[in-house]
């Protein structure tokens, strides 16, 4: 195997401790406190009283083995990361982990988005290279600036703007066909352009960020 550059070592230990910085919710993590409170979804809300925001992270196993959501947002409750692991590919559930820790990591050192998206994908596709396997996951960034949201994604982890009781869609579908399980893009396979998006926010706005276990099987009313 060879030798880490200075730099891998860098992305690896920006994993490190980002815990202590964000709130996370995935894999076995939310396993086991749906188990403590009898299935019900992890919740866990930060507010900020300065500007108002509530910002809330909620994940449920469903029927698989194991939970390969995750999700992380930063303490300065402006920046948001949630990943989902690649069907079928092996450690989706460590792949969508180091992804969002990796994000919030490199944003709370002062980083902007797309260095966030930047490191977040080396990281995956170091570990990916680490392991020996073909493994990835869908990415999906927001960051908050005033009133605006801006919004990087790889994947099919979507975006939705909840306004005045209609629900819109914000992201791509970021699969390469309507009926089609396979995605456009995904972290963990070398450097990719991720797809952007930014939406000025009103008040009372709500915006949804999910994998495909919510909007695959959810209709747009529920």
């Amino acid at each position: 195997m060879p030798l880490m550059s200075e730099r891998a070592k860098r992305l690896l230990r920006s994993i490190a401790g980002s815990d202590a910085k964000s709130r996370h919710v995935g894999g076995a993590v939310a396993h086991e406190m749906m188990e403590q409170q009898t299935q019900r979804a992890d919740s866990d809300v930060e507010r900020d009283e300065q500007t108002d925001v509530h910002v809330g992270i909620a994940s449920h196993r469903g029927p698989r083995d194991r939970n390969e959501d995750s999700a992380a947002v930063s303490w300065q409750g402006d920046f948001l990361a949630i990943s989902d692991g690649i069907g079928g590919a092996p450690f989706g559930d460590v792949m969508s982990r180091l992804a969002c820790n990796a994000a919030v990591a490199t944003y709370d050192s002062g980083a902007d988005v797309h260095e966030a998206f930047e490191t977040a994908n080396e990281v995956a596709s170091l570990v990916a290279g680490l392991l020996g396997e073909r493994s990835g996951a869908t990415l999906l960034l927001a960051q908050r600036s005033g009133t605006t949201l801006t919004i990087l994604s790889a994947g099919d982890t979507r975006g939705y703007l909840l306004r005045d009781c209609e629900l819109m869609p914000i992201t791509l579908e970021g699969r390469i066909a309507p009926g089609s399980n396979a995605l456009g893009k995904a972290i963990g396979y070398g450097p990719i352009e991720p797809d952007e998006t930014s939406v000025e926010l009103a008040c009372d706005d709500r915006v949804v960020l999910c994998t495909d276990g919510v909007w695959e099987y959810l209709t747009q009313e529920r």
